[in-house]
């Protein structure tokens, strides 16, 4: 198949199986080894942006902050200015879940990208956020080329 969007689609679940069977004595999910992820490069970070870094829904947001909730991995609070923005921290035991689980993503990678050399890993990166950038911004177009 010639399709780039097949590839990465192929690509993409490829990852998300090992993450996920890495994960699972965690009872962690990917999205939510994303979030608690993110939290930790952030500090606190506001739940709007989290979900505009994580580019989902409003609802699966909520569903995965809400089970990191009840783990008790994050803590929600809300603005001092605006109680309908929240707030997102992480707490200790979701600190110490960051930091057990810290190698998954190498490992991961390590297994997904063997045999590409650096400048190849970065080429790779510009093309993927190119990719990126062009599904936010650009104009919808059908078929593969």
């Amino acid at each position: 198949m010639d399709c780039p969007l097949f590839w990465l689609r192929r690509s993409y679940h490829a990852g998300k199986q090992r993450v996920d069977a890495a994960l699972a004595d965690y009872d962690l999910t990917t999205t939510q080894l994303e979030l608690l992820l993110q939290v930790k490069q952030a500090t606190q970070i506001e739940q709007r942006q989290l979900q505009q870094r994580m580019g989902v829904r409003s609802a699966t947001l909520a569903g995965v902050i809400d089970r990191l909730l009840v783990h008790g991995f994050i803590e929600q609070h809300a603005s001092d200015c605006d109680a309908r923005v929240k707030y997102i921290t992480l707490t200790a035991c979701g600190l110490g879940v960051c930091e057990s689980v810290a190698d998954i993503h190498a490992k991961v990678s390590a297994t997904l990208f063997a045999g590409f050399t650096p400048a190849e890993l970065a080429l790779l990166n510009q093309w993927l956020q190119r990719v990126v950038s062009n599904g936010e911004t650009g104009e919808f177009t059908t078929g593969c080329s």
